[in-house]
């Protein structure tokens, strides 16, 4: 089962995912001052004061939107993220997380995400297997190449060797844990990492009680998504604007999605980031009365007015 195939549960929710790569780019050329950092290591030091990313190294771009509003423009460096062997990563970051480091919190989370369904044993791992070539499925999705995804579970297991099997189904709790305590990262990836239950592959085969539980988790995204970006989270403001055009997470609200992508086209465009919002916004404007628009860019410039904005994800 590909790895990413969790993210089909949750429909237009997730679908932001492949949008964001512009997020990740290199840091944008500018003439502002920047700030020398050191690379990160797999165990940061001393846990990250929440809501300060510059105390972790940042690239600094002070600007001025068309509209006159002073922009702060941060961009972290990105917490590594945990690679294979996963034991003795797992070792190195549970102290730390257990006490209270949020970035160790964080990539414990997802370091256990991915060993959560590695069968325990060899035994269950041939059984596995062969259940995966008899029926061309893993747990309930269809798999179009056995071979490849028997390959990719033996490898699986063995990379989350020495990674305690009571531990591995925690990891939204940690996540949970690095989110509440204000870690952007967690926040913006609570929900690509759903609990382990039975879901639907496709909404027309939902029971009701699976749908219940996919609004849940849709207004648990909601919340986390919020958090980020009244933290000034850039990536949650795209997260926003395609909410507001999907009529999945949120009801479609023209104002707001031009709003969020104005915002964010401004920022893009102060951090010398090539510009990608254009087209998207021309067209939602086309469907606005002059009331609404004015009313979008007031928002839009609310949005921009966070007195802590703004952050792009590393």
């Amino acid at each position: 089962m590909s790895r990413g195939r969790i993210a089909l549960l949750l429909g237009a929710l997730l679908s932001v995912m492949a949008a964001s790569w512009w997020l990740t780019r290199s840091p944008p050329n500018s003439d502002a001052p920047t700030v020398a950092v050191e690379e990160p290591s797999l165990l940061p030091p001393a846990a990250e004061p929440a809501g300060e990313p510059e105390k972790r190294g940042t690239i600094v771009i002070d600007a001025v939107t068309k509209d006159g509003i002073a922009l702060h423009i941060v961009k972290p460096l990105p917490l590594p993220r945990p690679s294979a062997p996963y034991g003795p990563a797992y070792e190195a970051l549970l102290p730390p997380a257990e006490s209270g480091d949020l970035p160790a919190q964080y990539q414990l989370g997802l370091l256990l995400y991915e060993c959560r369904d590695a069968p325990a044993d060899e035994a269950s791992l041939e059984r596995e297997v062969e259940k995966i070539h008899q029926t061309r499925r893993r747990g309930a999705w269809d798999v179009s190449d056995p071979e490849v995804e028997a390959k990719e579970l033996r490898q699986q297991v063995a990379d989350c060797a020495g990674v305690p099997l009571e531990a591995r189904g925690k990891y939204r709790d940690w996540l949970r844990s690095a989110a509440d305590a204000g870690l952007l990262e967690a926040q913006l990836d609570m929900m690509y990492h759903l609990p382990q239950r039975e879901f639907c592959q496709y909404l027309y085969q939902c029971t009701p009680q699976q749908r219940v539980e996919q609004a849940a988790l849709q207004a648990e995204s909601l919340h986390y998504v919020t958090l980020a970006r009244d933290a000034g989270s850039v990536s949650a403001l795209w997260t926003f604007g395609a909410w507001y055009q999907s009529d999945e997470v949120l009801p479609v609200n023209d104002i707001e999605a031009y709003a969020h992508y104005d915002a964010l086209d401004q920022i893009q465009a102060a951090a010398g980031v090539e510009r990608r919002f254009g087209p998207m916004i021309a067209s939602i404007r086309l469907k606005l009365r002059p009331v609404d628009l004015a009313q979008a860019e007031a928002r839009s410039a609310e949005l921009l007015s966070n007195p802590r904005c703004c952050v792009l994800s590393p």
